[in-house]
């Protein structure tokens, strides 16, 4: 007969019961498994697989805890994991599966030229070793970015959870730091994947803030703008700083002492000289060493103006105007001055300080130095600044008018600075539209310079009240602009179309003796040119950027024009 039913159990409770929920997850380079007790086991065993309907392999025996840590998972893998429950009667059946995905590279997609400050979108997947998205992947990485200039800073700099595999969203470069180059990275549990390389450009309008500027210079050799920092600059005081506006940063500076306050740049690029407020020198600061290399006592504050086409000659008013060769004073001087600008190397002007009504001179100069002087009433306003440019000079009030007859050619309106580009064909000046109990409103304009007629404006926010101290043309579409006051200083770059591209100009060629014909033009060094060559005028195919020889001089090879009876030739900007 059969037992009583009650002496049943203690035989069916002998065996364990099947784990369940087992959980595997990724931390740092092991793969964690955890599971609930399973009733009457004494034990666990671990397997693992590399594919789902894999062999798999017991890796632990007799696991007394609920929880396994697997240290032999290699980076990129895939593993499938059961654990089974044990005790002194056998073995359960396996646990459901579990998977752990170990990301073996982190992968972007292309990213494009971008723009600082500007929010752009970026898209990671989390990828194994043949870079299949690993779409179980739901963690999260540390974003960073580095750029021919070093790190560049990244917000956010921690992405969120992964979906999927991937992460979407918008990051921003810092507008301090436009750059070349640029990778960004996604790194975690020291996995990491790197983008493909872009640039970032400044914004059209970049501004810092807290930076003092007294006089500002632009180098078209270096493409390199120069400015100098006072004495009071809160940063980079008494040095001369070199900025890259293509890049819109701040490259190195140079410590001067005795508070700079003037710059002049050498015809050919060699020499920024240097003025004082602190102390009655002037000094000549060489590019190619980055030294001072020059150093001239004088009588009073010094401006300095480099004399065009003699590049180891400058005019200094300090105590009187004065003509140096590298550094040995012209017999003849003028006794006066406020100021000093250089239309040649024969011409000078100033204003005429200790003058009943402070007249405009002119003055002539020789190899002995300051030989005459002419004075002019009446068209050059007392806290005007000047500048000279082909024949004609500038007032920062916006008169125009012939330095030799002094005949008005016409008056720019709303006019606090300028700024001439006659190569260019256009006058910048920069102008406010006060409204009272609200910020100034600031605008520069460009002008045709045969009619003086106004082509173009653009609004520029964020100017304080003091208004530009400085303003320069730079590059193929730059304006850069300083704001010196007590409220805040400020430093502008700007780019704007405003600034027309000026076409190359075609020289001539030669056909050299070796075969290839040689092409010679003349445009901004600081444009990416592109030769064309077509044989009816009509079709045109690109040969390539020519070679810059020198400032401004370009030439083009061309190999295969023998292939041709007749070739015909155009320089540009490739579209």
């Amino acid at each position: 007969r059969r037992p009583p039913r009650s002496t049943l159990f203690p035989y069916t409770t002998l065996f364990r019961s099947i784990p369940s929920n087992l959980n595997a997850v990724l931390q740092g380079g092991s793969a964690v498994l955890n599971w609930p007790a399973s009733f009457k086991a004494t034990g666990y065993n671990v397997y693992r697989a590399s594919a789902s309907a894999g062999s798999y392999i017991k890796i632990a025996s007799g696991v007394s805890a609920t929880n396994y840590n697997d240290t032999t998972i290699v980076n990129g893998g895939t593993y499938f994991y059961f654990v089974t429950a044990i005790n002194v009667y056998g073995e359960s059946v396996g646990s459901p599966k579990a998977i752990v995905y170990f990301v073996d590279h982190f992968a972007f997609a292309p990213i494009g030229m971008q723009t600082s400050s500007v929010p752009f979108a970026v898209t990671i997947s989390a990828c194994d070793l043949n870079g299949n998205v690993l779409s179980n992947f739901t963690g999260a990485a540390i974003l960073s970015a580095a750029g021919d200039h070093g790190n560049v800073p990244l917000t956010p700099a921690t992405t969120a959870a992964f979906l999927n595999g991937q992460w979407a969203g918008t990051v921003t470069l810092d507008s301090a730091c436009p750059d070349t180059n640029i990778r960004l990275t996604a790194s975690s549990n020291s996995v990491s994947g790197t983008s493909s390389p872009f640039n970032v450009v400044a914004p059209a309008i970049q501004v810092f803030n807290g930076f003092l500027v007294v006089d500002l210079v632009y180098n078209p050799f270096t493409q390199r703008l120069y400015a100098v920092a006072p004495a009071a600059a809160a940063v980079f005081s008494n040095s001369l700083i070199v900025i890259d506006p293509v890049i819109g940063r701040i490259e190195t500076s140079y410590y001067l002492g005795d508070d700079p306050g003037y710059l002049s740049v050498s015809s050919d690029g060699q020499f920024i000289y240097i003025g004082f407020n602190g102390t009655n020198v002037f000094r000549r600061f060489n590019l190619a060493t980055h030294t001072i290399d020059l150093q001239v006592e004088l009588g009073g504050n010094t401006d300095v103006a480099a004399l065009p086409g003699l590049p180891h000659s400058v005019a200094v008013n300090g105590g009187g105007i004065s003509i140096f060769d590298d550094g040995v004073q012209r017999t003849n001087t003028y006794p006066l001055g406020d100021f000093v600008v250089a239309g040649s190397a024969n011409e000078l002007f100033t204003m005429a300080v200790g003058r009943p009504s402070a007249p405009f001179a002119r003055l002539t100069v020789d190899a002995s130095g300051v030989t005459g002087y002419t004075y002019e009433d009446g068209i050059v306003g007392y806290f005007d600044t000047v500048k000279y440019q082909a024949g004609l000079l500038f007032t920062s009030s916006g008169t125009v008018f012939n330095a030799d007859t002094a005949n008005i050619l016409g008056h720019l309106t709303n006019c606090y600075i300028l700024e001439p580009d006659l190569a260019a064909g256009r006058i910048y000046s920069m102008g406010s539209h006060p409204v009272w109990g609200q910020p100034a409103a600031w605008t520069l304009y460009a002008w045709n310079a045969t009619n003086l007629q106004m082509v173009g404006s653009l609004a520029i926010p964020g100017v304080n009240d003091g208004g530009p101290t400085t303003l320069v043309r730079w590059g193929t579409n730059g304006i850069a602009f300083s704001i010196s006051s007590w409220y805040q200083n400020q430093f502008f770059l700007v780019r704007t179309p405003l600034v027309p591209s000026v076409p190359p100009v075609l020289i001539g060629g030669s056909r050299q003796a070796s075969g290839p014909f040689q092409l010679n033009f003349k445009g901004d060094q600081s444009i990416p040119y592109t030769v064309w060559a077509s044989t009816n005028l009509a079709n045109w195919t690109p040969l390539g950027p020519p070679s810059l020889v020198s400032n401004g001089w370009f030439w083009f090879w061309d190999i295969n024009t023998t292939n041709w009876p007749q070739r015909f030739y155009r320089a540009g900007i490739s579209q």
